[in-house]
């Protein structure tokens, strides 16, 4: 037989526990708004950090004021038509994510690769995509 010391302890376990249960129910739609809340907030900053996310991806500025200086400037002239050797254009190529750099020397090596218009070079070099997107 259990001691009545016991059965005290019992009866006050089970006081404590419906004690908690009614605090849990009681306090079950404080959590429900506090997690509706906490889900309209989520969704609104999901939104707002897409927006941002497609703001930076976004050019400041429009491309075809500095392709018609290119083109004002430089015409149809290639590499060929430069009196100089040293002219050295570096650009990056977003595709393969290597630099690119193209002058005489470059052309002479690998004329397929390197046989663009001056233009194309020197906007290539100029195209950073905060400011303009690259061609």
């Amino acid at each position: 037989m259990i001691a009545t010391n016991n059965d005290d302890q019992l009866v006050k376990a089970q006081a404590l526990l419906m004690k908690q249960m009614s605090n849990l129910k009681r306090n079950a739609f404080k959590r429900w708004i506090v997690t509706a809340v906490g889900f309209i907030l989520a969704c609104i900053l999901s939104i707002f950090t897409n927006w941002i996310a497609t703001k930076l991806g976004l050019s400041l500025y429009n491309r075809s004021g500095l392709d018609k200086a290119l083109t004002h400037y430089f015409g149809n002239a290639t590499f060929d038509d430069i009196i100089q050797n040293e002219l050295l254009v570096n650009s990056y190529e977003f595709n393969s994510k290597t630099p690119r750099f193209f002058s005489k020397t470059f052309q002479e090596i690998s004329p397929g690769r390197y046989t663009v218009p001056l233009r194309d070079a020197v906007g290539g070099s100029s195209s950073a995509p905060l400011y303009f997107d690259p061609k």
